[in-house]
């Protein structure tokens, strides 16, 4: 006996167009929502009270497909609202829970904080900022390297002074 299909090509094609379909549909669905890195910072780096309806339903889908980042969320929260506040001893308490562990995720950035906890300290405690002084010094190194590190004090003087006007 005859083996094989006898019918004709256009309906093979068709019959395989429909399974295609299917199957890409099917991996459209399968796929989870891609989210940029910038974004899913952004949000983390929020303040919960400040955050959008939708960049709330953003952080509960990533806390779904990746349950690690809650508990980074939430002390990412624990540092925000310490420093948002001005309120040491729970920076403090927020340090030594970070330190507690080498496995926690920021205790590397804990290490470095407590390198320089005095000027920390103060800054939490004073009300006083060198942000001012700081700013004119990036002003000054940025005036430097426009000039390709070619110019001389009283040419930098004259610079500094003319950006200033």
């Amino acid at each position: 006996s005859e083996q094989g299909y006898t019918g004709t090509y256009s309906g093979v094609r068709i019959a395989v167009e429909s399974i295609r379909k299917e199957r890409k549909l099917q991996k459209s669905l399968e796929q989870p929502y891609r989210i940029s890195r910038q974004k899913i910072s952004s949000c983390i780096w929020k303040l919960k009270s400040n955050l959008s309806g939708e960049e709330i339903q953003l952080l509960e889908q990533c806390f779904k497909y990746y349950p690690s980042l809650k508990p980074f969320y939430e002390t990412v929260q624990h540092f925000r609202k310490a420093c948002d506040e001005w309120d040491y001893p729970r920076f403090l308490t927020w340090l030594k829970e970070q330190l507690s562990s080498k496995n926690n995720s920021l205790y590397r950035y804990a290490l470095r904080i407590q390198s320089d906890l005095k000027a920390i300290k103060h800054a939490f405690l004073t009300p006083f900022s060198n942000g001012v002084v700081e700013g004119h010094v990036h002003r000054l190194k940025l005036i430097k390297r426009m000039m390709f590190g070619r110019a001389k004090l009283d040419l930098l003087e004259k610079r500094v002074l003319y950006h200033w006007k």
